[in-house]
Formats: C-alpha cells, sequence, structure tokens
C-alpha cells in the first residue's frame, strides 16, 4: 500500500516555503505523550523506512518532486534514529551537516543541453544524485546540499535530512509524495481517507501530529492513540481476571 500526498498552490508567497520548513525527516521518534500513558516508550515510527539496493534500485522509501526549481534541499546523509527530534525535526543538526557539507546547494549533475547531440537526454540528470562531477565516469561524492530541480523525481529514506526552501519570487507551486509503504502511524487530523474505503495498514489516530494534542476537526469516532495496545491490554486484563477466578493467582 501507497500514501500519496499532492499540494497545489496557486501561489506561493515570495520568501515563504509550500511545504514544512526546517530541516527535518519523515520519520521520527513517537514521545511517551503522543499514547497518552507512560507505558508507551519512545520508538521510531517509520514513515517508509527506505534503503538503495544499487543502480536505481530500491526498498521502500519515498519519492518526491515538485514544480519549482531550487524549491527543497536535501542532504546525503542518513540521521541516526536517537538525533532525530520531535516531529522528525532535525534543525538541531544544521550546523554539523554543513560541517560535513559546506558548499552551497546546487542541482544534480546533468546531461548538457543539446538536444542534437543527446537527444531527450539533454539537460536531463545523469549518475547518481549523491555525487557531481561533469565528467560521468569520475565522479565525487557531493560537497554540500542537493537542490532539487523542476520536474526532478528524486527517492529518498525516511530518515533522509531536507527541508522545504522559501521562494525567491511568488509563483504557483504543485508538490507530489508516494510514500511506499510501512509507515506505523496514519494522522486523521493531517490526511484524506481513501474515498474508496481501503483503510491504511497502520494505526490510525486522531491527535495532531507535531503537537500531540486532540484535532478538533478529527471525528471522536477515529481509535484513539495505542488503541490496538489499550486493546489488547484490556484482553490480557480479562484474561488473567478469568484465571485468577479459577486458580486464584492474584491473591
Amino acid at each position: 500500500m501507497g500514501y500519496l500526498t499532492v499540494q497545489e498552490t496557486f501561489l506561493v508567497q515570495k520568501n515563504s516555503a509550500q511545504r514544512r520548513p526546517g530541516l527535518h525527516t519523515e520519520g521520527f521518534t513517537r514521545a511517551p505523550h503522543d499514547c497518552g500513558a507512560i507505558g508507551c516508550l519512545p520508538r521510531w515510527h517509520p514513515w517508509g523506512f527506505g534503503r538503495s539496493m544499487g543502480k536505481g534500485a530500491f526498498e521502500g522509501g519515498i519519492f518526491m518532486a515538485s514544480t519549482v526549481n531550487d524549491s527543497c534541499n536535501l542532504f546525503n546523509a542518513v540521521i541516526p534514529d536517537e538525533l532525530v527530534g520531535r516531529g522528525g525535526d532535525v534543525e538541531h543538526l544544521r550546523d554539523i551537516l554543513n560541517e560535513h557539507f559546506p558548499a552551497d546547494p546546487k542541482p544534480r549533475t546533468r546531461w548538457p543541453d543539446d538536444p542534437e547531440r543527446y537527444g531527450s537526454h539533454a539537460s536531463c540528470a545523469r549518475g547518481h544524485m549523491h555525487m557531481e562531477g561533469e565528467d560521468i565516469f569520475d565522479q565525487q561524492p557531493v560537497k554540500g546540499p542537493i537542490s532539487l530541480q523542476a520536474n526532478e523525481l528524486i527517492w529518498m529514506t525516511d530518515r533522509t535530512p531536507h527541508e522545504s526552501v522559501p521562494l525567491e519570487i511568488a509563483q504557483p507551486r504543485q508538490f507530489f509524495r508516494l510514500v511506499t509503504g510501512g509507515i506505523d502511524t496514519w494522522y486523521a487530523a493531517h490526511s484524506t481517507a481513501n474515498p474508496l474505503g481501503v483503510e491504511p495498514e497502520a494505526t490510525v489516530v486522531g491527535f495532531d501530529k507535531f503537537t500531540g494534542e486532540a484535532a478538533a476537526n478529527v471525528s471522536e469516532a477515529q481509535p484513539k492513540p495505542c488503541s490496538r495496545r489499550d486493546s489488547l491490554a484490556k484482553k490480557m486484563s480479562a484474561y488473567l481476571r478469568a484465571a485468577a477466578s479459577r486458580s486464584r493467582l492474584l491473591q
């Protein structure tokens, strides 16, 4: 099962970002308060996972694209789970990332803009996204963030740091993201239910993804946080009570 995001903004204002600003990852560690009980320990909340298999083959992960040049930057890094902040925030790691990737953001290496010589490949990205250099046979790892260009589809993991960049001029922008599956929690307050009635392959919750507070626009009929775990706990409690009534285990 995949999870699709399409956002079309008629006019993104100058110096504003259409999507979430600040460095972040799509996956994050859920805090205990997300479940309403300290018994729910912090754990990684996957949002697609992701593993490169080489030569354009991937397992899980996220595909992303937009219609505006230089409106999203990505770092060639995978952030350890324990360093990811609330809701995926990794802004606190910006100085460290800049130290290891000191160059300015730049687009991927591309084929020359020469249709007569390169045909349909002219101006298209070439080679691996995390490598750079005009000579396709002598490329080096990127030395700075990668600036996503218009209509360029990229793949990343749910621990890849990235950010939506404020636009230099006001203009429309369309954003596309496909999460290939493997998500822990589906947030009804931030997502649209499948019109065909297909249920997410994940726990459905009604609280705000970033604050942990109950969302006013979500029906109370939505499952509560940790509803599956609470249900199992109730069943276990009932089982132990029944066992105790027979064998007096709880004296």
